[in-house]
């Protein structure tokens, strides 16, 4: 007797008859590997219809349609320079926050920006459009409006007095 148990007790348990361990047959193999290959399918013509950047990448029409960008290319650039100017303004944070973006990536939280500004896509659509709710949509759309704001805004758009003076015809 060991540990408070008698002998009878080390013996190993009858094996549930529901629980199979023993090694699978080919068919069994077989079927488990076709199993496998039809959700992989799956999986691609699923990731296929979601609405998001890598969707529209290969597709420059459908990308000025909803971004006003002529390409996939411009439009990453554009992003790319918007990521330090955010960083610097701690935009970065609330953009990364699960919490207010339903872990939506930034790049699609720009995409998702550009379709409500750029293609009028109304707040609901684009929270069914990319599975999440109008709240987070809000959320997103209020982030990006104050970030791009405050980057944008420090542009200056109009000539200076002294610039245009030097440009007029005479």
């Amino acid at each position: 007797m060991r540990c408070g148990h008698s002998d009878s007790s080390t013996a190993s348990p009858a094996a549930h008859p529901d629980h199979d361990y023993a090694a699978p047959t080919s068919d069994q193999s077989q079927a488990a590997v076709l199993h496998i290959r039809q959700l992989a399918a799956e999986n691609q013509q699923l990731r296929a219809l979601r609405f998001d950047t890598s969707r529209f990448s290969k597709d420059p029409e459908m990308m000025e349609f909803y971004t006003s960008f002529d390409t996939y290319e411009q439009f990453m650039n554009t992003f790319q320079a918007l990521q330090p100017r955010m960083l610097r303004t701690g935009a970065w944070v609330a953009i990364k926050d699960p919490m207010e973006t339903e872990n939506l990536e930034p790049i699609d939280q720009f995409f998702l920006f550009l379709c409500r500004c750029w293609a009028g896509l109304l707040e609901q659509d684009l929270a069914v459009r990319f599975g999440n709710s109008l709240a987070a949509v809000n959320g997103i759309l209020t982030i990006w409006t104050s970030c791009l704001h405050c980057i944008l805004a420090s542009l200056p758009i109009w000539p200076s007095r002294c610039n245009e003076a030097h440009t007029i015809i005479k």
